[in-house]
C-alpha cells in the first residue's frame, strides 16, 4: 500500500487469487468520479 494524498493506493499483483463479490458501473454523471476527474486533471470519455 501507497499513500497518494489523503487516499491509499492498493495493488493485486499477479498470482494473487481474488474473489469479487460485487460489480456494479459507474455512471459518467457520478458527482464522486467527476469529483476525481477534477482533482486529478483526468479526461473522462464517454
Amino acid at each position: 500500500m501507497s499513500r497518494l494524498g489523503d487516499y491509499e493506493c492498493w495493488a493485486i499483483f499477479d498470482g494473487t487469487q481474488v474473489e469479487q463479490y460485487a460489480a456494479h458501473p459507474i455512471e459518467h454523471d457520478d458527482e464522486n468520479m467527476e469529483r476525481i476527474v477534477q482533482e486529478y486533471r483526468l479526461s473522462m470519455h464517454r
